[in-house]
């Protein structure tokens, strides 16, 4: 008998059944209509959201020049407020801030913080490491001027992602220990079933999750990976490659996986090395949810207690500080 499939969340299972952006996917259309379908599914999700304040600027620093967007609530403008920097999803090849308005917003005015959102460059345009140094440099900024420029409180400062997004914001955290940045200039990372080893690793999730029932099949994951890293394996770009000894020291971690997801395991192995190197770490599966549920359907509980799982990540650990 085979063995019966992971049942998806109702909800998940029909907007994964309407989505135009993933049929485009699996069919390997033009990656710049589906950046545009992508972009266009996210905008008509958020619509009503309640309003926030948005700030823009290109920030040329590092060598780097990043189209960034600063988000946080209204009133807030003149207090310095704890800082999320939010590294979007979508394979290094897609996404942008219309696709993620909907976390961008409930992080602001949920966790009462500014989110940070860099518009990286994406593959295949760019390979590695562009959309990983645009990533720094933002980081770079907000540590040196935000505080200066954009009434951010620095030292209560996290990096959050989501899939992609949970790959550059792990990467963030070991780039800032290889480059010397002080221990503590990350206080905690928030990693949403992140993409973090290469094609070769083989986890029983990848076999269970890849056939095409549920999104993030083996095919896009495959897309994705060539089209951003090519034929390199570098451990700079592949959190799941540092070793116990390289975790040491890394910001506490929070990391939430999707049960239905080709990503589940190596998101869930990734926080157990983290608990051997000693790093305070949560790990938190959601069952039914799907790859990509932190952009959707925000009615659905699971997303709803995702969202406070994040916010008691970050308010008890900027609670702490001073």
């Amino acid at each position: 008998m085979a063995p019966q499939k992971v049942p998806m969340q109702p909800a998940y299972a029909a907007a994964y059944e309407a989505s135009v952006a993933q049929k485009m996917l699996q069919k390997h259309m033009d990656i710049k209509q589906v950046r545009e379908k992508y972009d266009e599914e996210g905008r008509k999700g958020a619509t009503g959201l309640p309003p926030i304040v948005e700030e823009f600027k290109v920030i040329e620093y590092n060598g780097r020049s990043v189209p960034t967007y600063f988000y946080r609530p209204p009133g807030t403008e003149k207090e310095s407020i704890p800082v999320v920097v939010y590294y979007h999803g979508g394979g290094h090849t897609f996404g942008s801030r219309h696709s993620h308005l909907q976390i961008i917003n409930h992080l602001a005015l949920q966790c009462n913080v500014a989110v940070v959102f860099p518009e990286y460059k994406l593959a295949p345009e760019y390979k590695f490491p562009n959309a990983h140094e645009d990533c720094f440099a933002t980081l770079l900024y907000v540590l040196e001027q935000g505080s200066k420029e954009h009434c951010l409180d620095t030292n209560k400062l996290a990096v959050a992602g989501d899939s992609a997004g949970g790959n550059l914001s792990a990467s963030m955290c070991y780039w800032a220990k290889e480059r010397g940045l002080p221990a503590d200039a990350i206080k905690t990372q928030v990693l949403i079933y992140p993409s973090l080893a290469p094609i070769p690793f083989e986890f029983p999730s990848r076999d269970e999750f890849g056939d095409g029932d549920y999104p993030n099949a083996r095919a896009d994951f495959l897309f994705y990976r060539t089209s951003y890293f090519g034929q390199e394996q570098p451990k700079l770009g592949y959190p799941f490659l540092q070793t116990v000894e390289d975790m040491k020291g890394l910001p506490p971690a929070l990391v939430l996986s999707a049960e239905a997801d080709f990503l589940r395991d190596e998101a869930e192995e990734h926080a157990r090395k983290l608990i051997a190197a000693g790093v305070p770490t949560s790990c938190f599966r959601v069952l039914g949810a799907v790859h990509g549920y932190i952009t959707s359907l925000p009615e659905v509980p699971s997303y709803k207690q995702s969202l406070s799982l994040i916010k008691f990540q970050l308010q008890d650990t900027f609670s702490k500080l001073k």
